[in-house]
């Protein structure tokens, strides 16, 4: 049998969205969604802020957060069991399309099962933006193979249902001074870990660092929002990077105090004397 030997070229093309460029032309508000024993509805807000128009689906997920390496998808198959938020909470519409500059409100409707136990269940909004296939060069004219990956951009939004009576607790652990570095501006920074103590609801916050200094003033050096930790975990670190060069005498006052729905609560805090 005679076989001929056909060259071809492979073409391949990476129509890919960096992580930074993709988060700045896609956002969504809130950024975690809470609902209360007595709360039934709430919205999102997706906010296309690209110069085309993109298609974003809407799907649950479940994560684990773990202490030093973020968060991590839970395979479905691993889902909690009933009642569980995706049983709970509809979501409407579940794909949508937004021109260019553009925002559409998406609105979550709670049903909450009777006789639901009390306490926390959590699960994940998944905003995906979806790859863009026009922009894909045609190559039917062209002779061989051509391979083209559109990335997906995907944004996950904390959906929190609460149940019942109950309150959020926690605690500052280890506090340490780190070195000016790339990662902090080059400014030094704190690490702060964050403890989780018992109680029904899981707290979320704002951490403030406060220089109370030799003579006597106070200065806010550093600050982190939304600092929390949930239930699989029981310390959770935030560097905290401050805005001055040099601390030199007084005190810093670490405070860890609630947002949100728990605005006006203090979970801890903390002086630490600072040399020379």
């Amino acid at each position: 049998m005679r076989r001929s030997l056909v060259a071809s070229f492979l073409v391949v093309a990476l129509l890919v969205f960096t992580a930074a460029p993709a988060l700045a032309n896609v956002m969504v508000l809130p950024i975690r969604v809470s609902f209360g024993p007595k709360d039934r509805t709430q919205s999102v807000t997706v906010m296309n802020n690209s110069d085309t128009t993109n298609t974003y689906r809407i799907e649950w997920k479940y994560m684990r957060l773990h202490e030093e390496s973020g968060m991590t998808e839970v395979p479905e198959a691993q889902w909690p069991q009933s009642p569980k938020v995706s049983d709970m909470v509809r979501i409407a519409p579940r794909q949508i399309v937004i021109p260019a500059k553009s925002k559409q409100v998406v609105r979550l409707s709670l049903r909450r099962p009777a006789n639901l136990p009390d306490g926390e269940y959590r699960a994940y909004l998944s905003i995906v933006q979806l790859a863009d296939e026009s922009s894909i060069p045609d190559t039917t004219s062209r002779k061989g193979t051509g391979i083209y990956l559109g990335v997906n951009i995907t944004l996950n939004v904390p959906v929190v249902v609460k149940q019942g009576q109950g309150e959020a607790h926690g605690k500052l652990g280890k506090i340490e001074f780190l070195p000016p570095s790339p990662g902090t501006g080059n400014k030094p920074a704190l690490a702060v870990d964050i403890m989780r103590q018992p109680g029904v609801f899981s707290p979320y916050g704002r951490l403030n660092v406060l220089w109370q200094k030799p003579d006597g003033g106070t200065e806010r050096i550093g600050f982190v929002e939304n600092a929390y930790i949930y239930p699989e975990i029981e310390r959770r670190r935030y560097n905290v990077p401050l805005s001055v060069d040099t601390v030199r005498g007084g005190s810093l006052r670490i405070t860890w105090q609630g947002i949100k729905e728990y605005e006006g609560q203090i979970f801890d805090e903390k002086i630490v004397p600072v040399g020379q």
